[in-house]
């Protein structure tokens, strides 16, 4: 069973290209988070991972800067990106920890009917196990593991499932802790293991379930934190992962949520009422000595070569400039994030030929940003005096902004002859944005300082899918589809030195899919999907024609061509198998409109960056019954990407093309009664790839790649 169509359907008999991770796949599996699961399904793609709560999500290529493109549910709940300093959320979105989840559905293509703007490219649901009134539950479980050129990394989780009144009121608790003493050595910086990193958090949710009624509150807090930035530079003769930063560069990702599900059993229909409060807080560091040195200060890099920068010899002579002491550079920023959403549906029974579903949403959502340029002391360190200003500081803004959206949506299916359904949703949107920068101090105090102009935005339209389902028999359904996505335009903030700062226009797709879902024998399932995907004005980050500041833009349209094909099979007893395979060619497509700087130019037939063309998986088990109820089991995985670019054009400065890359995890465990025992060893081969890379001016080369090879022992055991 998955809700992915917001009401309760059959996996195989979903007009919708979904792939379901379930509480089982996970514990065999070893999936604890988005990077530990990304791999094993096809066209989901990451990119700008840069740690815990700095990843971007794409699904089928559809992967650009700005909001997200895909929407990260949990539960009822969409997850908030946070802003960054180019309003660039879809680079930041929230990774919590997989604990206590009963399934996760991955829906493809565009959802933007049902899910709204955040979902041109798909929709991930976390769905976690919900507190259950009919018996006491609990689980506890612990890891340890040693990562290859690092240290330790351990997790400790528990899970309470209490019932208050029997068969009505029950309350359950989870809670865990992971943690990871790192693996990229900052070589400037004199420093083993830099990111290491720290994950906590946990759930508390209440259900009450009566004959027609059920209430459920929830609460969930996750905070991460890392010691430095995951990605790493090209070419730095080092054995282990390796960066050069100038700076520390510690990161904090603290999110709470509240949540309030409603729902009444009208005997026709059933409504729903979810309600969010959610606050994200997020604090970052990022190296601009480069920036300082190259661009600001203008130093050729023939005066100060990497090997001044590695012995500090090139800070000392730009901080005998015009300027003074400008180096080692810290770009600081303290993000918040704070949104309301409400969301009201009413869904029409599963009986019948004709059923609905329909619904408003509203979301209210305030971003602030407080930023701050200032010089680190010799360590790479900033620090702060009791008023929270960074000493030595050269510069510092505060943004803030807000965001207004309000829609009506709804579907309807009929079925008009035996195992013919037709079905169509509309979906009309409202938005209001603001966005308000106030310079508190200008570089070496030069220029303007105060309140800059007040951008507003607004943007309203209307946007649709219709799909054509032939449940042909119990064997074989196949389905067409055509399903509009979308993303508002907005105001940026302003940049450089100006008052103003353009506002970016809105982008749009359309999705056109032909599916089918086939089912073989008892045990084998073959599903697949081909489609084409038309998107206009891609949103993407930019910078002014200077080069110096990024902003968001858009570029022209680009063509996706694809096809996904999944196979889940037992072709005999104990042994079970899965594989996965996509592809897709996204290229840009006719003219491009002009852009001031060679390295944000577009052109007919450009790969979009960051999504590779071929992504495979394959999975296999084999479980071995002993006596007693007990059983061992042996399972590998192997997972391929193809090669992908950083930027638009071979002859710009931006771009690099990253190899493809293969992954290998092998498992075996030992279960009996309540109680599992694992041992895991992850990347065998000790991959270090290219996953996603950025080029930044007067910057080297930095890549996300995969954590090295990890061996790791857990149990858990289930009361």
């Amino acid at each position: 069973m998955v809700t992915a169509t917001k009401r309760a359907t059959l996996l195989q008999k979903t007009t919708e290209t979904v792939q379901v991770l379930s509480a089982n796949m996970m514990v065999e599996r070893g999936v604890t988070d988005f990077s530990s699961y990304f791999l094993a399904v096809p066209s989901l793609s990451q990119s700008d991972n840069r740690g815990p709560g700095n990843t971007r999500y794409s699904l089928r290529g559809i992967q650009s800067g700005g909001e997200p493109l895909v929407a990260v549910y949990l539960d009822e709940i969409p997850l908030l990106g946070s802003p960054g300093e180019t309003l660039d959320p879809g680079g930041s979105q929230p990774d919590i920890k997989l604990w206590d989840v009963e399934r996760i559905e991955i829906l493809k293509g565009p959802q933007g009917t049902l899910y709204g703007s955040g979902a041109a490219g798909g929709t991930i649901r976390i769905i976690a196990a919900k507190p259950k009134a009919d018996a006491f539950d609990a689980a506890v479980q612990a890891e340890l593991g040693s990562v290859a050129h690092g240290g330790l990394q351990r997790s400790v989780n528990a899970m309470v499932n209490q019932p208050l009144i029997e068969g009505k009121l029950a309350l359950r608790a989870s809670a865990y802790h992971y943690a990871n003493d790192g693996y990229v050595d900052e070589l400037y910086l004199h420093k083993n293991d830099a990111n290491e990193s720290e994950i906590d958090g946990g759930r508390l949710a209440l259900r009450w379930t009566g004959e027609t009624t059920t209430v459920a509150a929830t609460g969930y807090y996750q905070k991460a934190r890392s010691g430095a930035d995951f990605s790493v530079f090209k070419n730095f003769g080092s054995d282990a992962p390796a960066a050069a930063r100038l700076i520390r560069t510690p990161f904090s990702d603290e999110v709470a949520i509240g949540n309030l599900v409603v729902e009444q059993d009208l005997g026709w229909a059933s409504v729903l009422y979810t309600g969010t409060y959610q606050r994200r807080a997020v604090e970052r560091n990022v190296d601009q000595t480069r920036y300082v040195i190259f661009g600001l200060a203008g130093v050729p890099a023939s005066v100060c070569p990497e090997r001044a920068l590695a012995d500090r010899s090139c800070l000392a002579m730009v901080n005998g400039g015009p300027f003074g002491r400008v180096v080692p550079t810290d770009s600081y920023g303290l993000e918040a994030n704070r949104s309301m959403v409400h969301e009201l549906r009413l869904t029409s029974g599963n009986t019948g030929p004709f059923q609905w579903n329909v619904g408003y949403f509203h979301e209210d959502r305030d971003t602030s940003r407080h930023g701050q340029v200032a010089v680190t002391d010799a360590a790479g360190n900033l620090q702060f005096n009791a008023a929270g200003t960074a000493n030595n500081r050269i510069y510092a803004r505060t943004n803030y902004g807000s965001r207004q959206q309000d829609a009506l949506f709804g579907e309807a299916s009929y079925e008009f002859a035996p195992g013919l359904t037709l079905t169509g949703g509309l979906r009309w949107f409202n938005v209001q944005q603001t966005e308000q920068q106030i310079v508190v101090q200008n570089f070496f105090g030069q220029g303007p300082t105060g309140p800059q102009a007040f951008n507003k935005f607004s943007e309203d339209g209307m946007i649709g899918r219709a799909k054509l389902g032939w449940q042909v028999n119990d064997r074989l359904l196949v389905y067409a589809l055509a399903a509009q996505g979308f993303r508002p335009g907005g105001p940026n903030q302003p940049i450089g030195f100006s008052a103003t700062a353009p506002s970016y226009r809105s982008d749009q797709l359309w999705n056109y899919e032909l599916g089918w879902k086939m089912t073989l024998g008892r045990d084998v399932t073959l599903n697949g999907a081909v489609y084409h995907i038309d998107w206009s004005n891609v949103q993407f980050v930019t910078t002014d024609a200077t080069g110096a500041f990024t902003l968001i833009g858009n570029a022209g349209d680009v063509g996706v061509t694809g096809a996904e094909l999944e196979l889940q099979a037992k072709p005999w007893t104990n042994f079970e198998m899965s594989a996965g395979i996509g592809f897709n060619h996204a290229r840009f497509a006719g003219a491009q409109p002009v852009q001031g700087l060679l390295e944000n130019q577009t052109r007919s037939g450009d790969r979009l960056p960051g999504v590779p063309d071929w992504s495979t998986t394959l999975f296999a088990q084999y479980t071995l019954p002993l006596q007693n109820g007990a059983r061992l089991l042996f399972n590998g995985d192997w997972a391929y990407r193809s090669g992908q670019t950083t930027g638009f054009r071979p002859d710009a400065g931006n771009f690099r093309d990253l190899a493809g890359y293969h992954v290998v995890n092998l498992r075996t465990g030992f279960s009996k009664g309540g109680l599992e025992v694992f041992l895991k060893l992850n990347n065998v081969f000790d991959a270090r790839p290219e996953i996603s890379g950025r080029i930044v001016s007067n910057e080297p080369f930095q890549y996300a790649t995969l954590q090295p090879r990890t061996i790791s022992i857990s149990a858990a055991y289930h009361f």
